[in-house]
């Protein structure tokens, strides 16, 4: 299955080279296969990929280097320094939360 973008392509989905990506969401399509929703660029553009084109531990909320060239995702790797800081980050904002209802 080849990687598919949304309407939304734009001059982004032109850009080449390494880009940071989020896995947004994983689903299943009608045939039960499952897909990866990852959001790319900082305009977040959506492609929809096999889930097995992602590198091996990546889930929802996996920060990802995608390399683009010409709107199709070629490699893709994990970014372990990037998930850890975005899981920080909302830690930090649920902490502030819990503190500001007590």
């Amino acid at each position: 299955m080849a990687c598919m973008a949304n309407a939304a392509g734009g001059k982004e989905g032109a850009r080449v080279g390494w880009v940071s990506a989020v896995v947004d969401r994983l689903e299943r399509d009608a045939g039960g296969r499952w897909l990866a929703v990852v959001l790319v660029g900082e305009k977040e553009q959506e492609f929809v990929l096999p889930r097995a084109r992602l590198p091996k531990g990546a889930r929802e909320g996996s920060w990802l280097q995608v390399r683009l060239d010409g709107g199709a995702i070629g490699p893709i790797r994990l970014d372990p320094a990037a998930t850890a800081a975005a899981r920080e980050r909302v830690a930090a904002k649920l902490a502030k939360l819990r503190q500001a209802s007590e």
